[in-house]
């Protein structure tokens, strides 16, 4: 699946930074703070071992939930 970004910059980190903090996640258990609509965890959570990703506002919180499930991301828990 390629992941297709919600946010965008300023919102949200380049696209090139999640390509290269991918590389660097690869097989490791990783928390992200502030995931808003959860472009970054997507990225992250097709080559983590683990994802949790944190967010205070449900509405975001609800859409990671949805988006990950539909990717297949079992490995991405939202936590709100």
């Amino acid at each position: 699946h390629t992941i297709q970004p919600i946010d965008t910059p300023p919102v949200r980190s380049p696209l090139q930074v999640h390509t290269a903090l991918a590389g660097l996640f690869q097989g490791k258990d990783i928390v992200e703070i502030g995931t808003r609509n959860g472009d970054g965890a997507m990225c992250f959570g097709r080559v983590t071992k683990s994802l949790v990703a944190i967010e205070a506002d449900p509405a975001y919180c609800l859409h990671l939930r949805n988006r990950s499930h539909a990717l297949g991301l079992a490995q991405v828990r939202g936590v709100c």
